[in-house]
């Protein structure tokens, strides 16, 4: 019986496009083949449906803790056009990433090419209503899409959780 629910198992895992078995270091890795993506998230979380994302994965006990995944059609064939990452991401996460009303910082900016793909990176705090969040998001943009992977946590957690959600952040990939 336990064989056959850890099959049942095995099986509902591939049908969704996520390994059951950890990679290396406690994540999971996700693969979405229809929308060209791939990244890992930690061990632990589950996914949960959000209207609007492609993927979304929470941890149970840190709610506040999440990474989520968003596709929109775009007209722009390369992220570059966009501009460099520091011109993109201020304005990316004032009319994108965070609320009206709040206000944010832009902690850090990278630039990633892997196979042919530009991906942008950027570490910010958010703040609304005496509320700090720490934000970490990937951008790309691949065959008309633009691909927004989002992690983060509350402050308290941010200092103990940092290196693991920007591994997260680093690991979102195009696949072709």
């Amino acid at each position: 019986r336990a064989m056959l629910s850890a099959g049942a198992a095995l099986a509902a895992g591939a049908a969704v496009g996520v390994a059951p078995a950890s990679a290396a270091g406690g994540y999971v890795p996700v693969k979405d083949l229809q929308d060209n993506y791939e990244f890992l998230y930690p061990q632990g979380w589950e996914e949960v449906r959000v209207q609007g994302q492609d993927k979304v994965f929470k941890d149970l006990i840190e709610p506040l803790e999440s990474v989520s995944v968003t596709v929109l059609p775009t007209q722009t064939e390369k992220l570059t056009d966009l501009g460099d990452a520091k011109t993109v991401a201020p304005q990316f996460i004032d009319k994108v990433l965070s609320t009206p009303g709040s206000e944010f910082k832009l902690k850090d900016v990278s630039t990633r090419e892997d196979a042919g793909h530009t991906y942008y990176t950027f570490i910010y705090e958010v703040v609304q209503n005496g509320f700090k969040r720490f934000g970490v998001s990937t951008i790309a943009i691949d065959g008309g899409k633009f691909y927004v992977l989002t992690t983060g946590a509350g402050d308290k957690r941010w200092p103990k959780v940092q290196r693991t959600l920007l591994t997260v952040a680093d690991s979102f990939k195009n696949i072709v």
